[in-house]
């Protein structure tokens, strides 16, 4: 076998229609590849000194790319192993640079090839192939594998159960009209284009920071991975963020904006599909619940356009307007009729209303006939009045940030203890955004205060253990929480699903994947593959 060309059309397969077909973010770059091979009767490695790279630009699934492979140099390898081309550089180079080839043995004990993997500039999209007796690559399965180091590759099947959005103005239309200036609307605030404002209450102050971890990778620029690790040290006050700030919409990602192009940010994450919640959480705190109802409809009407267009790639959680029951039914049925597949409520219930009050019955009815689960994200606050309001003497924003898992603590007791899942055993309902290392220390305190303590009663309790209404009825998102996968057994394996929390600023994006071999380590494969996919997708049966 001396030097000559393979050229090969390659398709990859789709994650929203299993065609063979894939999009990537693109089409110019040159891209770093590795070929295991299976000529038969051959064994050895082939250094490839070239890699041509064509795109079909189609913004349908049929995104055709073809590699011509110059073969320069056969090495043959020792009698019992199997030829492996190693990491060839396809990354931009100088002129006479050339090409540079690893060399490494097959560890398959078949006489085929075991894996290809394909980088791009930026990220890590990764395709398998090998080499046929047509000597024409084809598709094995997807992989991923990190850059730069040498860890251990796995399957490239994350799904991320918690990200976000960035509400377009869109969401807020006709709502000043009709409430004045308590409603919310897209304007300039100082330097700050593009803010979320209530003149009745100035501006939110948050859209621009929600939509920041989409900043970190420049077009046509790589990123520093051992910089944006969370958690993150981006400071919005820099010259050089506040300069992006003041392009509002203009400086976020094209895939921030539109559903469309999402998947060039999932591409440098390694992540097959989101779940999106809000970007703006006062969407569940107006204190008017005329104008919250017309507003979470806008964003519902909004939400469903903008995953829509991602052909399956991405999954909105309609809002729903508990603090008006009778309307919250009217939007649930609505959004299921719609083709949602879950929904956010407040993960704090109306200060005069708890979630266990007999209200909320209709709701839980249809979200359990529908087998619709129902999420409590962190910040979905209710709105409470100011004489209901904490008082903070010494506010501390590092104790307010590692106390967050208290808001939904009271929620979970009116779910679990004051007989809502008793009645409502089916009801599906997630944890989002509060990690979960502390559930299984609290799941026990609970018990304890049902079993020994009278002041935890409010009457008699004769209901089911909370740990086993947890365990049937709950599911909990992480980002990076390591002592949640080391109390798995308590909590549940089947009840965690890790998220990216993609495009806010904490979010694990552009290096998931990096992070989640970092927890994950020690963990058995199954259990990653179980929290960083298969519940997700099981929970809202998805088919991808």
């Amino acid at each position: 076998m001396g030097k000559g060309s393979l050229r090969s059309r390659i398709n990859v397969p789709c994650s929203t229609c299993h065609s063979l077909s894939h999009p990537f973010s693109s089409p110019d770059s040159r891209y770093r590849l590795a070929v295991d091979i299976d000529v038969p009767g051959f064994q050895g490695v082939i250094q490839a000194k070239q890699v041509e790279l064509i795109a079909d630009q189609s913004q349908l699934h049929g995104h055709v790319w073809l590699f011509t492979i110059e073969v320069v140099k056969v090495r043959f390898a020792d009698p019992d192993g199997f030829g492996h081309i190693g990491f060839v550089d396809g990354g931009r180079r100088g002129k006479g640079q050339g090409w540079r080839a690893g060399q490494n043995k097959c560890q398959t004990s078949e006489s085929r090839a075991k894996l290809t993997t394909l980088w791009n500039p930026v990220g890590r999209l990764h395709l398998a192939i090998h080499l046929g007796e047509s000597r024409f690559p084809r598709i094995i399965t997807p992989r991923v594998t990190r850059a730069g180091d040498r860890r251990r590759e796995f399957p490239m099947e994350v799904i991320s159960a918690d990200s976000h959005v960035v509400e377009s103005e869109e969401v807020f239309t006709g709502l000043p009209e009709r409430f004045g200036d308590d409603a919310p609307r897209v304007t300039n605030a100082g330097t700050m284009k593009d803010s979320i404002v209530i003149p009745s209450k100035g501006p939110a102050g948050i859209r621009r920071r929600m939509g920041f971890a989409g900043l970190r990778v420049k077009e046509g620029e790589g990123f520093d991975r051992q910089k944006y690790r969370k958690p993150d040290v981006d400071d919005i006050s820099t010259p050089e963020n506040q300069a992006i700030l003041e392009k509002g919409y203009d400086g976020l990602r094209a895939g921030i904006r539109d559903g469309a192009h999402r998947h060039e940010d999932q591409e440098i994450d390694g992540v097959k599909a989101e779940f999106l919640y809000p970007g703006f959480f006062g969407l569940f705190a107006f204190d008017n619940p005329e104008l919250l109802v017309a507003c979470q409809k806008n964003y519902n009407d909004w939400l469903h356009d903008y995953a829509g267009a991602s052909n399956g790639r991405l999954y909105g959680l309609a809002a729903i307007p508990m603090q008006d029951p009778e309307a919250a039914v009217v939007e649930l049925d609505r959004v299921i009729k719609m083709g949602y597949r879950g929904g956010c409520i407040p993960c704090t219930s109306p200060h005069d209303r708890p979630y266990f009050d007999l209200s909320y019955e209709p709701v839980w009815t249809l979200a359990e006939e529908a087998g619709f689960p129902l999420s409590m994200h962190v910040g979905t606050n209710s709105y409470v009045p100011k004489e209901f309001r904490t008082k903070h003497y010494r506010p501390d924003s590092v104790f307010d940030y590692g106390n967050s898992p208290s808001t939904i603590q009271r929620t979970l007791v009116e779910l679990m203890c004051r007989g809502v899942c008793e009645r409502y055993p089916s009801l599906k309902l997630v944890v989002s955004e509060f990690n979960a290392g502390w559930i299984a220390f609290w799941l026990n305190r609970i018990e304890q205060g049902l079993q020994r303590d009278a002041r935890f009663k409010m009457g008699e309790f004769t209901g089911e253990r909370p740990q086993e209404v947890w365990e049937r009825q709950f599911w909990a998102t992480i980002e990076d929480d390591r002592p949640a996968l080391l109390t798995r057994e308590i909590i549940g394996v089947k009840n965690l699903m890790w998220g990216s929390d993609y495009p806010h600023v904490d979010s694990t994006w552009p290096c998931s994947l990096n992070v989640i071999e970092e927890i994950f380590e020690g963990i058995p494969d199954a259990d990653r593959q179980a929290i960083t996919h298969d519940n997700v997708r099981e929970l809202y049966g998805l088919t991808i």
